[in-house]
C-alpha cells in the first residue's frame, strides 16, 4: 500500500477551504460527525466550528504552515458539533489550486 493511499484509509473526512477560511465543501462523512447539513456548513467560516484554543491554533499555526509550507501534517484541533460537543480531531491539509483559486484539502481524522 502507497503513503497515499494509506492516508485515504486513515483518513475518513474531508474539507474544502477557501484561503480565507470559508468552508466550501464537505463530505457526508464530516457533515453526519458534526451533525450539520451542506447548506448548514458551505459557506460558514472554518473557526465557526472550532473551539476558541483550536481558532486561536489556526491564526498562529495553521494559516503560516500553509503559506511556507502549503501542507499541514496531523495538526490536533477539537472541532464542534451542531449541538456544540467537542470532537478531537487530527488534520492534515495540503494547498491546491483549482480554476485558478487556492483553496485548501482538508483530511480528518478522529482522535
Amino acid at each position: 500500500m502507497t503513503n497515499n493511499e494509506q492516508m485515504d484509509v486513515e483518513f475518513n473526512a474531508l474539507l474544502y477551504l477557501t484561503e480565507d477560511h470559508i468552508i466550501l465543501d464537505a463530505d457526508d462523512t464530516l457533515l453526519s460527525l458534526l451533525g450539520y447539513d451542506h447548506k448548514g456548513l458551505c459557506g460558514c467560516q472554518f473557526e465557526s466550528i472550532l473551539t476558541p484554543a483550536s481558532s486561536l491554533f489556526i491564526v498562529l499555526h495553521f494559516q503560516p504552515l500553509m503559506k511556507m509550507q502549503g501542507s499541514v501534517r496531523q495538526m490536533s484541533l477539537i472541532l464542534k458539533t451542531a449541538n456544540g460537543q467537542d470532537i478531537p480531531v487530527f488534520l492534515h491539509a495540503d494547498r491546491q489550486v483549482r480554476e485558478g483559486q487556492v483553496m485548501y484539502l482538508c483530511r480528518i481524522k478522529r482522535r
